[in-house]
């Protein structure tokens, strides 16, 4: 996940952790058993990726009539927090992959035109976007992410 990256550089924090899954949770796990045993080399050949993303998308064309496509994000991030040791934890779930993205991208696109947001060049979203108008957008959007300031 490109986050782990772009958080930490976004943001004072020593450890990023982000995780990604599908919903229904089915697919977490087959993607799970294929990394975990399938031989290493196996998994780095063409054809094998090749042959895989293909049964995946054959078995999600029948499944994603009957459960949806949806969307599952997890972000803890551990660092300071004026002087103190900080962590928090965000998690998002929603049962439109194609929605939930729409709404981030339609967010960017409002606050531009709006001139809400000017920051000028190439940043990653963490950086361009303050966090302020992030949340703000998400609530308009009534998109939920559930957040703690404790990890443990």
């Amino acid at each position: 996940m490109p986050e782990a990256f772009t958080l930490a550089e976004a943001f004072p924090a020593q450890t990023v952790i982000t995780k990604f899954g599908s919903l229904p949770h089915l697919y977490n796990h087959l993607t799970w058993i294929t990394a975990h045993w399938f031989p290493e080399k196996l998994m780095q050949q063409s054809g094998t990726i090749e042959f895989l993303a293909k049964v995946s998308h054959a078995m999600t064309s029948v499944s994603d009539k009957f459960t949806g496509i949806g969307v599952a994000m997890r972000s803890e991030v551990r660092g300071q927090k004026q002087g103190q040791p900080a962590c928090h934890l965000a998690t998002f779930a929603h049962e439109k992959t194609a929605i939930a993205a729409g709404h981030g991208t339609g967010s960017i696109a409002q606050f531009l035109l709006s001139g809400e947001l000017q920051k000028p060049g190439v940043w990653s979203i963490e950086q361009a976007l303050p966090t302020v108008l992030f949340e703000r957008a998400m609530r308009e959007r009534g998109l939920v992410i559930q957040q703690q300031w404790s990890c443990d």
